[in-house]
């Protein structure tokens, strides 16, 4: 055991655990100590200025004194005494003063504070103007005013709106204006528009105001750093198409037109008294392009563009447009009077024909005039649209006997174009189912033959060649007709066979007795069933 730290080197072991500590310790190992009435290891012994390094022994930090390092001084003066730290401030620690409320300044708080600064830093303190006598409190020099003794210039405190004419710069010393960039002038009242003071007349291109340096507030109507554009109706001043190209732009809007342009862009001139609006001036045969000046179209000529020609001839010449069968409307363009045509009216018409249409007259004259044929041997002439119309055999083709009274038709000179069914030189022959028209058996010689295979039947006859024909209603044919006792040799015309008679043979006798009277076959005892033949009744017995 190392006797030094029994009884922590604070007493003497008088026995087992049993310590007799030294005046001034205590505990069961005569550990623990005080220093005025703290123990040793509290965090606020010896005034928490110092270390308690045996019984009421403080160890002080430096700067504090006393037997619990209780005292300090700021600058050699007691800390609590009043006057320590300038009387401005507290004594916190040794040499460190606390100043009063932001208003001193200094180690010592000896310097008074105005608006930030202490008073020993004169060329800032009460913007170097001035006296910092408390805190913030200055008493300026002449010529500056004001909590921080700022600038006077010219009767305008520094902070004035109006100061240096109207801010064109800073007051920085006593009637002292230091001007912003352009400006100039002891207040900075001056300032200069590409070279020109700002109240010269002749400023901004005297269509505007100088507003500031460089810097032009335009007239309306005009534009530009210097206000030396505008427009006239949206077109630059300078363009070659400002004021329609007719004039001069001299301000906003304002055209001085040249000689014989007009309105308020010179956009109107006239030719020949009317306004290039409208086409009259040039005879509306051209474009009036400036004053009485007409663009004339293709064909048109004359300073009005009033005259043309028609294929060599002047519009109103008596000649003109073939010796006046047409007017001259346009340059060589002929409206041809009703009944001729061409592009010179040089053609009559004939009935829809031009006179140089192959098809005119029927192709059998010349057209001479407006539906007047001059026609070829042979031909004649008519009003209807057929013209020029042949003959033949001496009646022309539209002549209702011709070619046998319409049998066909007239084509050519005495040659007719017979309709279907008829034939001859004249169309007069035809025939009626193989006979010829006139033959003596034709329609089964009960009818006529009026046209091909067409039959007129006589009164009683019928069918397509007349060959039928009925005996009271029945065809002469049938095995029934004239009641099958004769034949039927015309219409409703029997020829009955022997021993019978009646208008349809329907009558006989028997012995001299008619067939059905009472008496016959002798009364009876048999049937008269042809003529003088009775057939017998057997009666059974």
């Amino acid at each position: 055991m190392n006797v030094a730290n029994v009884c922590s080197g604070n007493g003497t072991c008088i026995s087992p655990s049993t310590c007799q500590c030294n005046q001034g310790y205590y505990g069961n190992n005569c550990q623990n100590y005080n220093c005025g009435g703290v123990l040793y290891s509290n965090s606020t012994v010896c005034s928490k200025n110092g270390t308690c390094v045996s019984p009421n022994v403080c160890n002080c930090n430096n700067g504090y004194y006393g037997p619990q390092c209780q005292f300090y001084n700021c600058y050699g003066v007691l800390y609590s005494n009043s006057s320590v730290c300038s009387t401005n401030g507290t004594c916190i620690s040794p040499d460190t003063c606390s100043c009063n409320n932001g208003a001193y300044g200094g180690k010592q708080c000896e310097y008074n504070i105005c608006y930030g600064f202490l008073s020993n830093d004169t060329t800032k303190v009460c913007n170097g103007q001035g006296i910092c006598y408390g805190p913030n409190m200055c008493l300026c020099n002449p010529g500056y005013v004001g909590n921080t003794c700022l600038p006077m210039c010219f009767g305008l405190p520094s902070t004035s709106p109006s100061v240096c004419s109207n801010r064109n710069g800073t007051c920085t010393a006593f009637d002292t204006c230091t001007c912003k960039n352009g400006f100039y002038g002891s207040q900075c009242e001056a300032y200069n528009c590409y070279g020109q003071l700002y109240n010269s007349s002749s400023v901004c291109s005297t269509n505007g105001t100088c507003t500031a340096p460089n810097t032009c507030s335009c007239n309306s109507g005009y534009y530009g750093q210097q206000c030396d554009a505008y427009r006239c109706n949206n077109v630059v001043f300078n363009s070659t198409l400002t004021c329609t190209g007719n004039g001069t732009c001299i301000a906003p809007n304002t055209c001085v037109c040249k000689s014989g342009y007009f309105n308020s862009y010179c956009q109107n001139w006239q030719c020949n008294g009317y306004n290039n609006t409208n086409n009259i001036g040039c005879s509306t045969n051209g474009t009036c392009i400036s004053p009485n000046t007409c663009n004339c179209n293709n064909g048109y000529y004359g300073n009005a563009c009033q005259f043309y020609d028609c294929f060599g001839f002047l519009y109103n010449n008596s000649t003109v447009c073939n010796n006046k069968n047409g007017s001259c409307v346009s340059p060589n363009v002929c409206s041809c009077s009703n009944g001729y045509t061409g592009p010179q009216c040089q053609f009559p018409i004939c009935f829809g024909y031009s006179s140089n249409d192959s098809r005119v007259c029927a192709g059998r004259g010349n057209c001479v005039l407006p539906n007047t044929c001059e026609c070829n041997a042979g031909y004649v002439g008519s009003t209807s649209s057929s013209i020029c119309i042949p003959t033949c055999y001496g009646y022309n083709a539209s002549d209702p006997l011709v070619c046998s009274n319409k049998n066909g038709t007239c084509a050519l000179y005495n040659s007719c174009n017979c309709t279907n069914g008829f034939y001859g030189l004249q169309c007069e022959a035809y025939n009626c189912y193989g006979q010829l028209y006139n033959s003596s058996s034709v329609c089964s010689t009960n009818g006529s033959c009026v046209a091909p295979n067409t039959c007129n039947c006589n009164s009683g006859y019928y069918g397509s060649s007349c060959q039928n024909y009925n005996c009271y209603g029945r065809v002469f044919s049938s095995s029934l007709v004239c009641s099958g006792n004769g034949t039927c040799t015309a219409p409703n015309t029997c020829s009955c066979n022997s021993g019978y008679y009646g208008q349809q043979c329907e009558s006989y006798k028997c012995y001299g007795i008619v067939y059905n009277t009472s008496s016959v076959c002798s009364n009876r005892n048999g049937t008269c069933v042809a003529p003088d033949t009775c057939s017998l009744m057997f009666v059974q017995i």
